[in-house]
């Protein structure tokens, strides 16, 4: 997930400036910025992909749910590399 590094000056200084750096700061900072790496891969109603988040923290941390819901109208699918092989190919073969 694209989270700021807090060692970075810049993303240590705005930081700072907030009670709670991580949910008023990192966090909406991290959405934002996957929204925007998604929607430069998704350009138009005609575009489709698939995009596969290996960082296992948009499952298993309380935030994760909020990076999911910036994207409007996925379809979620948790499996292995095999399992999630085959879904691709089946839904790109539907979409081609």
């Amino acid at each position: 997930l694209p989270f700021g590094v807090p060692s970075d000056p810049l993303f240590a200084a705005r930081s700072s400036q907030h009670s709670n750096a991580f949910f008023d700061y990192a966090l909406p900072h991290g959405i934002r910025r996957f929204k925007q790496g998604v929607g430069r891969l998704i350009r138009s109603k005609d575009d489709f992909g698939t995009i596969i988040c290996t960082d296992n923290r948009i499952i298993s941390k309380n935030y994760g749910e909020e990076f999911l819901n910036c994207l409007p109208g996925y379809t979620y699918k948790q499996s292995n590399s095999s399992d999630l092989t085959k879904y691709i190919n089946d839904w790109l073969s539907n979409h081609v």
